[in-house]
C-alpha cells in the first residue's frame, strides 16, 4: 500500500489518478478530493491516524513554500523551523515502520551554482526557504536511515493547463494573445520533466526498491527564451512575433541567473528509461489543440 502526503499537491493528484487510485492511501487537509483520502494537517493530526500496517511506501510531496498561502508574505525563520521540526518528526514515525520513503526534492538546490549540468554531489548552497527546507530534509533522512528515495525533480510540464505548467501556460499565453513583442529571461537554465514520465518512474523505483538520491529530469537544458523559440518556430510565426532576452531577476524575486539544470546519468543507470523530449511534446501538444496540422 503506497501513502501519497498529499493529494492536493499537483504531483500527488496526478500520481493517485495515473494509478487509478488502486492500492493508496492519500492525505487532505483543505478540500477532499479522493474517497479514500484521509484528513492530515502536519503537526496538529496525529500521525498514526494515516498510518497503518499495510503501507510499505511514502510519497512524502508536503513541503515548505516560499511564501505563506495567507498572507503572501515572505515565509519566516519561525515557521521554516516549526515546519521543519514537525516533517522531522513525521519521517521519525515513517522510519520505524520500515516505510520506503519517496521524498520530492527540487532542482531549486542547485541555484546559486555556476556550472550547469549538476550531478547529485554537487555542494549546496539555496537561496531561499524553500531550497533549505529540501536540502535539510534530505540530510535528516539520509542521517536516519537507507530505505529512501530522494528525487530531485526537474520542472514538470504536462498537457494540463494550469498556471504552473510552463510549457502549456507559455504556448496558450503566445497563441492567443494578440502581443506582438515577448520578453523572456535567457540567465537561468533548467531541466523540464515531463509528468507522466515521472510517473512511470515512480512506478519503477516502488517497483524496484530503488533507493538513493537521484536527479529525475529530461535530458534536455532550457532558457525560457529557448523554450519561446521552440514554440514560436513550431506554430510557424517566427516573422510575426518578435522575441527578445531578459535576465530573471526582471521576472522573479527568488531566482538569481545561473543553472539549476542536472544530470540524470546515476537514475539511468538504475532504469532503463528514455525521457519524452519537449520538441516532441510541443508538436503533439500543438496538433492536439488543433493549432498546427
Amino acid at each position: 500500500m503506497i501513502l501519497v502526503v498529499s493529494s492536493q499537491s499537483y504531483l500527488g493528484k496526478s500520481y493517485i489518478k495515473f494509478k487509478k487510485n488502486k492500492n493508496i492511501v492519500s492525505t487532505f487537509h483543505r478540500k477532499k478530493i479522493f474517497k479514500n483520502s484521509k484528513y492530515f494537517y502536519l503537526g496538529k493530526t496525529e500521525p498514526e491516524k494515516i498510518l497503518s500496517n499495510k503501507i510499505d511506501t511514502c510519497l512524502l510531496l508536503i513541503t515548505l513554500k516560499n511564501k505563506n498561502s495567507k498572507t503572501n508574505e515572505e515565509t519566516s525563520n519561525i515557521e521554516f523551523k516549526n515546519f521543519t521540526k514537525n516533517l522531522k518528526m513525521f519521517i521519525d514515525i515513517l522510519i520505524r515502520r520500515k516505510i520506503h520513503i519517496i521524498f520530492f526534492s527540487t532542482e531549486t538546490v542547485y541555484e546559486n551554482l555556476k556550472d550547469s549540468k549538476h550531478n547529485e554531489k554537487a555542494k549546496l548552497k539555496p537561496i531561499n526557504n524553500y531550497g533549505k527546507h529540501k536540502v535539510e530534509i534530505e540530510k535528516y533522512i539520509e542521517s536516519k536511515t537507507h530505505k529512501y528515495s530522494i528525487l530531485r525533480l526537474g520542472r514538470v510540464y504536462s498537457s494540463k493547463k494550469y498556471k504552473n505548467n510552463i510549457l502549456t501556460a507559455m504556448v496558450n499565453n503566445i497563441i492567443n494573445s494578440k502581443k506582438k513583442n515577448y520578453i523572456f529571461s535567457d540567465d537561468y537554465e533548467f531541466s523540464p520533466l515531463y509528468l507522466e514520465d515521472l510517473n512511470n518512474i515512480l512506478e519503477l523505483i516502488i517497483k524496484k526498491k530503488i533507493y538513493g538520491k537521484y536527479n529525475v529530469s529530461g535530458d534536455q537544458s532550457l532558457t525560457y527564451y529557448k523554450l519561446a523559440k521552440k514554440i514560436i518556430n513550431k506554430l510557424k510565426i517566427k516573422n510575426k512575433i518578435k522575441i527578445e532576452k531578459n535576465s530573471i531577476v526582471n521576472f522573479s524575486n527568488f531566482t538569481k541567473p545561473g543553472s539549476i539544470s542536472m544530470n540524470n546519468k546515476n537514475l539511468k543507470k538504475k532504469i532503463k528509461f528514455k525521457f519524452t523530449n519537449t520538441n516532441d511534446f510541443i508538436i503533439k501538444y500543438l496538433r492536439t489543440n488543433k493549432s498546427v496540422k
